[in-house]
């Protein structure tokens, strides 16, 4: 599962983490050169779960839109 972040100062969402496997956490930008940015597109697009700013599980419909705004 995913999990956006919101900036405080401009309440728009700049970062993306999840949890890995070993309990880890993996944070990043979307930045279309990161490899973990990548994988976040394929995996939401294939069903991992996403959820939004304050922990709302995001439908399909709200994903696809939220990607459509992406780099």
């Amino acid at each position: 599962m995913y999990k956006l972040f919101k900036s405080q100062v401009t309440d728009q969402i700049i970062s993306v983490c999840r949890e890995n496997q070993n309990n880890s956490i993996t944070s990043f930008s979307f930045a279309p050169e990161s490899t973990d940015y990548q994988q976040f597109k394929k995996d939401i697009q294939n069903g991992v779960e996403l959820m939004d700013s304050t922990g709302t599980v995001m439908t399909q419909e709200q994903i696809t839109t939220f990607l459509s705004t992406l780099p």
